[in-house]
Parts: structure tokens; sequence; C-alpha cells
């Protein structure tokens, strides 16, 4: 999908459920990522540094025994090999100074031992002996090693227990790590499967949906009295139309052909090229859609076709065309257009108006009129409105269902019948053939099973013939004699 602007995409994503899950689900998903590596980070920093406690503690620990075994080598040394003993103190303080040096970095640590921090008050008076050494002083060596070979074995103890203490915390963090990529993997797996399972549960449903708006629309396009399709800036015809479509112009397999091609056995080429340039008025967004409607060149269409039996019929069509815009970006995408059999309606106007023709032709020609009395006349005039009055009170109700059309029908029935008695006073013809056809209508009516507000369109019409001859009376009857011989000019509409 394409949206105008760009910015409003992640707007309607959000706003739509079934994006919105999704993308809950995905930033779910990179949260969860983002902590687990964080986790790991974590992890392997405690184990870089338990690795690196170890390693102090090792050096430690062999440092310490090389400096207690050093204190007993200095207290076997003759005291008068000044040599011996000077390259023994500088080796110990060496020493000394190494495990100073790996305290120090031990110190600086976050996490702390127990068993170090015994060790380091230890250390500190070990430190003090050997910093205090002398050639000289036989006794300083010998307290150093006497304090040497009583505190190595609890030296010994605590930085056992300090290197297994970060040993443990290696191997558990070892353990949680394997635990952690264990839970990662079964997540994921936990979160592919309810990927998978959502989206084809939502491709299951949208596939449902569509079938339904299908069928929906199939449903509609078999059902509508008008013929319906969609055409695009070539003038091809969608692939979906209506039912109706192929009846009223009778031709199979329209989708994928050009309006021009439709047409051109149908109208004047005049009107193809003129329906083209209507059509192209209609995809530019700078012309009023409803401007440019009196600019319809198949307003009224007459068209003849051969049937499947060979019959030929002519039919009377009229065309509308109706943008279809984007909801988005209002770009014009379609132009829908629907085509309506006029043909009963037009016969009507038709015969209508040669009826009109006839009667202007009869009252202008005859005397009968004139030999009526006036007031008769009127009173003939008053009547039939009155009658007509009444029936276009019940024509116009608005009904919707089945059994009150049918009651809408009798009604009219009875009122008919009344104007067919008033319209058979003065004795003219024309208003009681005009009567009986209303009446024939409604009978019609009547025995139809499918029954809609259209149907009464072959009735309104008649009974507009009959207003129209009854105002053609009421004029006549008001001009001067002398004004007769004018009258067949008259135009009435």
């Amino acid at each position: 999908m394409k949206f105008k602007d760009t910015a409003k995409a992640p707007c309607y994503l959000l706003k739509n459920t079934k994006y919105r899950v999704l993308i809950q689900s995905v930033v779910i998903l990179f949260v969860a990522l983002f902590i687990l590596v964080l986790i790991n980070l974590f992890i392997a920093h405690r184990s870089t540094k338990s690795t690196e406690h170890m390693d102090i503690i090792g050096n430690i620990s062999d440092l310490t025994l090389e400096i207690a075994i050093g204190a007993q080598h200095l207290a076997l040394v003759d005291a008068s090999d000044s040599q011996a003993n000077q390259q023994i103190v500088e080796r110990l303080q060496q020493k000394a100074n190494q495990v100073d040096q790996y305290m120090h970095k031990l110190a600086q640590y976050d996490q702390q031992e127990q068993a170090m921090e015994k060790f380091s008050h230890i250390w500190q008076n070990y430190r003090q002996k050997i910093q205090q050494l002398s050639n000289h002083d036989a006794q300083d060596r010998l307290d150093l090693a006497d304090y040497a070979y009583i505190e190595q074995p609890m030296i010994g103890k605590l930085i056992t227990y300090g290197y297994n203490t970060y040993l443990t915390d290696t191997y558990n963090m070892a353990r949680y790590s394997r635990y952690l990529q264990l839970a990662s993997f079964l997540g994921l797996i936990g979160y592919f499967v309810f990927f998978v399972k959502y989206t084809m549960r939502q491709m299951q449903r949208d596939d449902f949906a569509i079938a339904k708006a299908q069928s929906e629309m199939q449903d509609i396009m078999n059902t509508v009295k008008e013929g319906l399709f969609l055409i695009d800036s070539h003038f091809v015809i969608g692939d979906n139309y209506s039912q109706k479509l192929e009846k009223i112009l009778g031709r199979k397999n329209l989708a994928g052909i050009t309006l021009p091609n439709l047409l051109e056995n149908i109208v004047s080429v005049a009107d193809i090229d003129a329906t083209k340039k209507f059509i192209h008025y209609l995809y530019a967004s700078n012309v009023d859609e409803a401007l440019i409607q009196d600019a319809n060149p198949l307003k009224q269409v007459q068209i003849t076709f051969i049937d499947e039996n060979g019959m030929a019929h002519t039919r009377y069509l009229h065309f509308d065309f109706l943008r279809v815009v984007h909801p988005h970006n209002q770009k014009i995408i379609k132009v829908f257009v629907s085509v309506v059999d006029i043909t009963e309606t037009t016969n009507l106007k038709l015969q209508m108006q040669k009826d009109k023709a006839a009667y202007h032709e009869y009252i202008t020609k005859t005397g009968y009129l004139l030999s009526l009395d006036k007031a008769l006349v009127g009173a003939f005039i008053l009547q039939n409105k009155a009658c007509i009055d009444q029936i276009e009170d019940t024509l116009n109700t608005p009904v919707f269902d089945k059994p009150s059309l049918i009651k809408k029908i009798k009604t009219l029935i009875i009122q008919t019948d009344t104007l067919k008695y008033e319209s058979s006073t003065l004795g003219i013809s024309q208003f009681q053939d005009s009567a009986k056809h209303l009446a024939d209508e409604l009978k019609r009516l009547a025995r139809m099973s499918d029954i809609h507000g259209q149907s009464f369109t072959a009735f309104s019409t008649e009974l507009a013939h009959y207003q129209n001859m009854l105002a053609l009376t009421e004029q006549f009857i008001n001009q001067p004699t002398w004004q007769l011989e004018n009258l067949s000019s008259t135009q009435y509409s």
C-alpha cells in the first residue's frame, strides 16, 4: 500500500489491529534480544573478572610459597655470608613487592572475597617482617622463618578457599550462560511458533474476509438491475462487472475490452471521440466532476442488437460516469460506469408525446368541447384533479416491504377506478383510454412477484400524460374562441 505522506504509514500500521499486534511482537522480540545481549555481556564480564581473580590468587599462592621457602632458607644461611644473605633478602623483598602489586589489583575489583580479606591482614604482618629484614639481625630472620612456618598453612587454606570461590563463580556463570542460551533458543522457537500461528490465522481470516467480500460483491453484481463496471485511464473494462451488463448490451465476455471498442457499432464516431475526451476530463484532477457531467455524450443511446435466437432488439441506454478516488492520496484511480436500460421509460415518453400531439390536434380541430357547458368541463377538471391528487399522495408514500407495496397497489386500483369513472363523464376517448392504461398497469403490477419502488415508473409516466391532457383541456376552455386557431402552436411541457 502506497501513501501520499510516508510519515502517516507508521500511524496507519499502529491503528490497524492486525499490524499493531505484529509490530508489538517484533518490538518485544528486539527488547528480549537486547536484554539477552546485556545479560550475556554481564555474564561474560563476570566470568572474565572471576578468571582474573583466579589468576591473581594463583600468582599470590605461588609467591607466598616461594617467600615461605626463602624465609626458611634465610634462617639456615650462615650469618657471616653477607652476600648470600643479601641476595635472599632482595629476592624476598622483590617477591613481596609482587604480592603487594597483586593485592592492589585484587582490591580494585568490586567483587571481594572474605578469605582474601583475611589473607590481607596476615600479609600485612608478613610484609612488615620482610621489610624489617637486616643482614645483621639473625633474630629478624628467625622470626620471619617462624612466622612463615606458622602462617603458611592458614595462608594456603585462605588462598585455596578464595581460589575455589572464584572458580565456583566461573562455573556458575558458565551454567547461567548455558541456561540463558537454552532459554533464548526455546524463546525463539516459541516466538517462531507464535509468529507462524498468528500469521497463518491472520491469513486465514484475511482469506475468509476476502472470499466473503468477493462473494457479497458477486451477489450484488448478480442482483443489481443496472450494468456496472470500471474502466481505467486507457478505457479498459475491468474483470468484475454486473451480470445485468451483458444482458443490457447483448454481448458477453466484456472484461479486458475497451469502451470505444464496445461502442463502435452502437454510437457514432463523433460520440466515441466525445466520450474519450469526457473520460480524459474525469481523470483530470483539476476539473470539477459536477461541472462536466452535462458534457456526457451518452446520456441517451439507442442500440440495436441480435440475440441468440436471431431476434432484433432496440433499446435506449443511459450511461453515468463517476470518479473512483483513492481514500488516502485522493488520486483518481478508476472511473465507475453505470448503464441503465431506459427503454420502457423512453418508449412511454415517446408514446405520451404522440398521444399528447393527437389529443392537441383533436381538441383544436373539433368543436365538441365548445358544445359543452363550460361549468361542466370545469367540474370535470376539478373532480379529476382531486382524484389525481389522491393517487399522487398514495404513490409518493414511501414503503419498503412487499406487503406494504401490495397494499399500496390495491389502494391505487380503487383510486384509479374512481378516475376511470370520472374520465368517462365527458365522453372523450383519450381520457378514457389513458385511465384504462393506468388500471391495466396496476393489474400488471399486482401479478408481479418481484415488486420494488421502480416498478411504478410506467404508471407514473402514464399518470403524467393524463395530467398533461387535463391541463391542456383547462387551457383550451380558458382561451377566447377567436384564439382557437392559434392554440395548436401552444407548447406544454
